[in-house]
Protein backbone atom coordinates (compact mmCIF):
# COMPACT_ATOMS: atom_id res chain seq x y z
CA UNK A 1 0.00 0.00 0.00
CA UNK A 2 1.39 3.39 -0.99
CA UNK A 3 0.67 6.37 1.21
CA UNK A 4 -0.28 9.69 -0.35
CA UNK A 5 1.56 12.83 0.82
CA UNK A 6 0.28 14.18 4.16
CA UNK A 7 -0.50 17.47 2.40
CA UNK A 8 -3.43 15.80 0.64
CA UNK A 9 -5.17 15.03 3.95
CA UNK A 10 -8.30 17.09 4.46
CA UNK A 11 -9.95 16.17 7.79
CA UNK A 12 -13.66 16.96 8.09
CA UNK A 13 -14.66 20.16 9.84
CA UNK A 14 -16.47 18.28 12.58
CA UNK A 15 -16.50 14.77 14.01
CA UNK A 16 -20.10 14.39 12.88
CA UNK A 17 -18.90 14.58 9.27
CA UNK A 18 -16.56 11.61 9.71
CA UNK A 19 -17.45 7.95 9.22
CA UNK A 20 -17.56 5.77 12.33
CA UNK A 21 -15.22 2.78 12.54
CA UNK A 22 -14.77 -0.17 14.91
CA UNK A 23 -13.93 0.48 18.52
CA UNK A 24 -13.11 4.00 19.60
CA UNK A 25 -11.80 5.27 16.26
CA UNK A 26 -13.33 7.72 13.80
CA UNK A 27 -12.28 7.90 10.15
CA UNK A 28 -11.15 11.34 9.03
CA UNK A 29 -9.99 10.75 5.46
CA UNK A 30 -8.50 8.20 3.09
CA UNK A 31 -4.78 8.86 2.65
CA UNK A 32 -3.69 5.88 0.58
CA UNK A 33 -4.81 2.81 -1.30
CA UNK A 34 -3.40 -0.35 -2.77
CA UNK A 35 -4.31 -3.74 -4.18
CA UNK A 36 -5.17 -5.08 -0.70
CA UNK A 37 -7.33 -2.21 0.54
CA UNK A 38 -7.01 1.34 1.82
CA UNK A 39 -5.29 3.44 4.46
CA UNK A 40 -7.20 5.97 6.55
CA UNK A 41 -6.30 8.78 8.88
CA UNK A 42 -8.33 8.14 12.05
CA UNK A 43 -8.84 9.80 15.40
CA UNK A 44 -9.16 8.08 18.75
CA UNK A 45 -12.33 9.46 20.30
CA UNK A 46 -11.18 9.02 23.91
CA UNK A 47 -7.39 9.33 24.18
CA UNK A 48 -7.26 13.07 23.71
CA UNK A 49 -8.21 12.79 20.04
CA UNK A 50 -4.91 11.10 19.10
CA UNK A 51 -4.39 10.90 15.32
CA UNK A 52 -3.46 7.45 14.00
CA UNK A 53 -3.37 5.42 10.79
CA UNK A 54 -5.74 2.55 10.04
CA UNK A 55 -4.72 0.06 7.35
CA UNK A 56 -7.89 -1.71 6.20
CA UNK A 57 -7.16 -4.93 4.32
CA UNK A 58 -9.96 -6.56 2.33
CA UNK A 59 -9.27 -10.28 2.77
CA UNK A 60 -11.95 -11.56 0.38
CA UNK A 61 -10.25 -12.64 -2.81
CA UNK A 62 -6.75 -12.67 -1.31
CA UNK A 63 -4.57 -15.75 -1.61
CA UNK A 64 -3.60 -17.68 1.49
CA UNK A 65 -0.06 -16.28 1.28
CA UNK A 66 -1.43 -12.71 1.20
CA UNK A 67 -3.64 -13.39 4.21
CA UNK A 68 -0.64 -14.87 6.03
CA UNK A 69 1.35 -11.72 5.23
CA UNK A 70 -1.34 -9.56 6.87
CA UNK A 71 -1.43 -11.75 9.98
CA UNK A 72 2.37 -11.77 10.05
CA UNK A 73 2.48 -7.97 10.08
CA UNK A 74 0.05 -7.84 13.01
CA UNK A 75 2.01 -10.48 14.94
CA UNK A 76 5.29 -8.61 14.46
CA UNK A 77 3.88 -5.19 15.34
CA UNK A 78 2.41 -6.62 18.55
CA UNK A 79 5.79 -8.03 19.50
CA UNK A 80 8.22 -5.21 18.70
CA UNK A 81 8.88 -2.17 20.86
CA UNK A 82 11.45 0.25 19.51
CA UNK A 83 11.40 4.05 19.04
CA UNK A 84 12.30 3.73 15.35
CA UNK A 85 9.65 1.15 14.45
CA UNK A 86 6.02 2.03 13.72
CA UNK A 87 4.00 1.68 16.91
CA UNK A 88 1.09 -0.75 17.10
CA UNK A 89 -2.26 0.26 18.62
CA UNK A 90 -5.04 -2.19 17.76
CA UNK A 91 -6.48 -4.75 15.34
CA UNK A 92 -10.09 -5.34 14.28
CA UNK A 93 -11.26 -8.35 12.28
CA UNK A 94 -14.61 -8.78 10.57
CA UNK A 95 -16.25 -10.61 7.71
CA UNK A 96 -13.83 -10.11 4.85
CA UNK A 97 -11.52 -7.51 6.37
CA UNK A 98 -8.73 -6.88 8.87
CA UNK A 99 -8.01 -3.37 10.15
CA UNK A 100 -4.66 -2.54 11.74
CA UNK A 101 -4.37 0.69 13.74
CA UNK A 102 -0.84 2.09 13.92
CA UNK A 103 1.16 5.17 14.76
CA UNK A 104 0.75 8.02 12.27
CA UNK A 105 4.06 9.02 10.67
CA UNK A 106 3.22 12.61 9.73
CA UNK A 107 6.45 13.11 7.75
CA UNK A 108 5.50 10.56 5.07
CA UNK A 109 7.99 8.03 3.71
CA UNK A 110 11.50 8.44 2.33
CA UNK A 111 10.45 7.21 -1.11
CA UNK A 112 7.99 10.08 -1.45
CA UNK A 113 10.53 12.60 -0.15
CA UNK A 114 13.17 11.39 -2.61
CA UNK A 115 10.70 11.64 -5.52
CA UNK A 116 9.73 15.15 -4.41
CA UNK A 117 13.36 16.30 -4.30
CA UNK A 118 14.02 14.88 -7.77
CA UNK A 119 10.92 16.64 -9.13
CA UNK A 120 11.96 19.94 -7.54
CA UNK A 121 15.46 19.95 -9.01
CA UNK A 122 17.43 17.31 -7.16
CA UNK A 123 18.37 19.04 -3.89
CA UNK A 124 20.26 16.48 -1.80
CA UNK A 125 19.52 15.57 1.80
CA UNK A 126 21.92 17.22 4.23
CA UNK A 127 24.71 15.27 5.90
CA UNK A 128 22.87 15.69 9.20
CA UNK A 129 19.71 14.16 7.74
CA UNK A 130 21.61 11.22 6.22
CA UNK A 131 23.36 10.51 9.52
CA UNK A 132 20.03 10.65 11.33
CA UNK A 133 18.38 8.20 8.94
CA UNK A 134 21.39 5.85 8.99
CA UNK A 135 21.68 5.83 12.79
CA UNK A 136 17.99 5.36 13.49
CA UNK A 137 17.27 2.82 10.75
CA UNK A 138 20.41 0.94 11.75
CA UNK A 139 19.24 0.91 15.37
CA UNK A 140 15.86 -0.53 14.32
CA UNK A 141 17.54 -3.27 12.27
CA UNK A 142 19.97 -4.14 15.07
CA UNK A 143 17.00 -4.55 17.40
CA UNK A 144 15.08 -6.74 14.95
CA UNK A 145 18.09 -8.93 14.17
CA UNK A 146 19.56 -9.34 17.65
CA UNK A 147 16.58 -9.02 19.99
CA UNK A 148 13.68 -10.40 17.93
CA UNK A 149 15.75 -12.59 15.54
CA UNK A 150 13.66 -11.31 12.66
CA UNK A 151 14.41 -10.42 9.04
CA UNK A 152 12.39 -7.54 7.59
CA UNK A 153 13.05 -8.62 3.97
CA UNK A 154 11.69 -5.46 2.35
CA UNK A 155 13.85 -2.55 3.50
CA UNK A 156 13.41 0.29 0.98
CA UNK A 157 12.66 4.04 1.06
CA UNK A 158 8.89 3.50 0.75
CA UNK A 159 8.89 1.44 3.96
CA UNK A 160 10.94 3.95 5.95
CA UNK A 161 8.50 6.47 7.41
CA UNK A 162 9.23 9.69 9.28
CA UNK A 163 7.56 11.22 12.30
CA UNK A 164 6.52 14.86 12.31
CA UNK A 165 9.92 15.60 13.89
CA UNK A 166 11.79 13.74 11.15
CA UNK A 167 12.64 10.61 13.15
CA UNK A 168 12.67 7.21 11.40
CA UNK A 169 9.78 4.77 11.81
CA UNK A 170 10.38 1.47 10.00
CA UNK A 171 7.13 -0.14 8.83
CA UNK A 172 5.48 -2.78 6.62
CA UNK A 173 6.35 -6.17 8.14
CA UNK A 174 4.20 -8.29 5.81
CA UNK A 175 7.24 -10.11 4.36
CA UNK A 176 9.21 -10.43 7.59
CA UNK A 177 10.37 -13.76 8.98
CA UNK A 178 11.47 -14.93 12.41
CA UNK A 179 14.74 -16.83 12.07
CA UNK A 180 15.69 -20.06 13.73
CA UNK A 181 18.30 -19.44 16.42
CA UNK A 182 20.15 -22.54 15.25
CA UNK A 183 21.02 -21.49 11.69
CA UNK A 184 19.55 -17.99 11.19
CA UNK A 185 18.95 -18.62 7.49
CA UNK A 186 15.94 -18.08 5.21
CA UNK A 187 15.34 -19.37 1.68
CA UNK A 188 12.07 -17.93 0.29
CA UNK A 189 12.67 -15.33 -2.43
CA UNK A 190 10.63 -12.27 -1.42
CA UNK A 191 11.11 -8.51 -1.41
CA UNK A 192 11.56 -5.70 -3.93
CA UNK A 193 14.04 -6.57 -6.73
CA UNK A 194 15.95 -3.25 -6.74
CA UNK A 195 16.80 -3.68 -3.05
CA UNK A 196 17.46 -7.44 -2.95
CA UNK A 197 20.90 -8.70 -1.97
CA UNK A 198 22.73 -10.76 -4.63
CA UNK A 199 22.18 -14.07 -2.83
CA UNK A 200 18.47 -13.35 -2.31
CA UNK A 201 18.00 -12.29 -5.94
CA UNK A 202 19.78 -15.47 -7.04
CA UNK A 203 17.40 -17.66 -5.02
CA UNK A 204 20.11 -18.79 -2.60
CA UNK A 205 19.82 -19.06 1.22
CA UNK A 206 20.36 -15.74 2.99
CA UNK A 207 20.56 -14.27 6.49
CA UNK A 208 20.36 -10.84 8.14
CA UNK A 209 23.03 -9.65 5.71
CA UNK A 210 20.23 -9.37 3.12
CA UNK A 211 18.57 -6.67 5.25
CA UNK A 212 21.91 -4.91 5.64
CA UNK A 213 22.31 -4.85 1.84
CA UNK A 214 18.84 -3.32 1.45
CA UNK A 215 19.71 -0.83 4.20
CA UNK A 216 22.79 0.20 2.19
CA UNK A 217 20.76 0.57 -1.02
CA UNK A 218 18.27 2.76 0.82
CA UNK A 219 20.98 5.06 2.18
CA UNK A 220 22.66 5.23 -1.24
CA UNK A 221 19.37 6.38 -2.74
CA UNK A 222 18.99 9.02 -0.03
CA UNK A 223 22.47 10.36 -0.76
CA UNK A 224 22.37 10.23 -4.56
CA UNK A 225 18.61 10.41 -5.21
CA UNK A 226 18.94 7.31 -7.39
CA UNK A 227 19.16 3.58 -6.89
CA UNK A 228 22.61 1.92 -6.95
CA UNK A 229 21.08 -0.85 -9.09
CA UNK A 230 20.86 -0.26 -12.83
CA UNK A 231 18.39 -2.70 -14.36
CA UNK A 232 14.78 -3.13 -15.38
CA UNK A 233 12.40 -5.10 -13.15
CA UNK A 234 12.66 -8.07 -15.55
CA UNK A 235 16.47 -7.95 -15.57
CA UNK A 236 16.60 -7.72 -11.77
CA UNK A 237 14.52 -10.87 -11.45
Amino acid sequence: ITLMPPATIAPPKSRAAATGVAGDYTKLSQVGKGSFGAVYLVRHTQKGGETLIMKEVQTKGLSQSEIRATKQEVAVLKRVNHPNIIGYHNTFEGDGFVSIVMEYAAGGDLGRLIAKRIKEGGARFSETEIKRYATQLGSALEYLHNEIHLLHRDIKPNNVFLSGDGDVRLGDFGLSKVLSKSDGVAEQQVGTPLYMSPELAAGKPYDKGADVWSFGCTLFECMGLKSPVRCTLFECM
